[in-house]
């Protein structure tokens, strides 16, 4: 006999993609998804907007979605994981910017086929950490200072042209010239004064390319947010500071670490933010972690040659995958 039954429909796959980014055109990706995801997935795209925004776009169908995928920069992976904050729908990452350090430092290639091995199971779930700064979320770092100027000067044409080396030209440039203020930081309620130029708010290490990291023991996964100031009085001070960072000493006298679930941030006079890449106003602000507070699909052991460091040591406490298989014939 027979069985009529209608088949069961397929799970939504969500995928927003900024048409900015020059990696992917959508039309591509589409045919691309179609055939890789098609038995697996009913696929929507969502395009974004510079006067819409993508939170709300994607918040309106989140709840229905097996899977949203962020295609493309720091901010586009940011906009959209702040309808994901709190959710259980995992957020998966294909790569489109300049610097990508989010996907980066979570181990997360920039391979349209590799994204979908991983949704089609080929993943692990990871609990991820999220600094709240009011309305605005922090996925991996921000910060007030020198990188705000560094992220305002650095055009969209030239990241086009230039790549990371637009960063380093304007980056040169601007160090010369960075003015110190005084900083006041609060600490889970602890209180310091320093004078410095810069104050980075990490979630997680990465700077600019994987394996340059800001400090030590860095984590997403650990509840923790970690502060560095940077206080160099003169620019060859700050040279030999950056050169502790990427020697991995850690050492220099004008680097100062904390650690805490609350940082907070004056300075005087004011300086610009920016977080995850975007600029976002002026000090002062207040970042809380929300601690395991967005799922997102990692590389599976199959793949465990790409996980950063911090996501090996942590396999432990991962989630399996949840995503559909491949539908079996009737």
């Amino acid at each position: 006999m027979l069985d009529h039954r209608p088949s069961e429909p397929l799970p939504l796959l969500v995928v927003v993609v900024n048409p900015s980014t020059r990696r992917y055109a959508v039309g591509d990706l589409a045919r691309l998804f179609a055939r890789e995801l098609g038995d697996h997935y009913t696929i929507q795209f969502l395009e974004t907007r510079p006067t819409e925004s993508i939170a709300l776009a994607v918040a309106a169908v989140a709840t229905e979605a097996a899977a949203v995928v962020a295609c493309g920069g720091d901010g586009t992976v940011n906009a959209v994981a702040a309808a994901l904050v709190g959710q259980a729908t995992p957020l998966a990452i294909l790569p489109g910017g300049t610097t990508n350090i989010i996907a980066q430092g979570l181990g997360i290639p920039a391979d349209p086929i590799r994204l979908c091995q991983m949704l089609r199971g080929d993943a692990l779930t990871v609990a991820i950490d999220v600094a709240r700064i009011g309305e605005q979320y922090l996925l991996h770092m921000g910060g007030a200072g020198y990188d705000a100027h560094l992220m305002a000067m650095t055009s969209r044409a030239s990241k086009r042209g230039f790549g990371l080396g637009a960063y380093l030209l304007f980056g040169a440039r601007g160090l010369l010239d960075q003015p110190s203020v005084d900083f006041t930081v609060i600490v889970d309620g602890q209180t310091s004064h320093e004078r410095g130029w810069m104050a980075l708010v990490a979630n997680g290490g990465d700077v600019i390319v994987r394996g340059v990291r800001i400090g030590p023991n860095i984590s997403s996964t650990d509840g923790l947010l970690d502060l560095v100031l940077f206080t160099a009085p003169r620019p060859r001070d700050a040279a030999a500071s950056f050169l502790s960072i990427l020697t991995r000493h850690y050492h220099s006298p004008y680097l100062r670490y904390f650690r805490g679930r609350q940082i907070e941030i004056h300075a005087d006079p004011p300086l610009p933010v920016e977080f995850d890449g975007d600029p976002f106003g002026e000090t002062p602000f207040i970042a809380e972690v929300l601690p395991g507070a967005l799922n997102v699909l990692v590389p599976s052991l199959s793949d465990g040659g790409r996980l950063g460091p911090w996501l090996r040591r942590g396999l432990a406490t991962f989630l399996p995958p949840q995503l559909p298989r491949r539908r079996r014939p009737d």
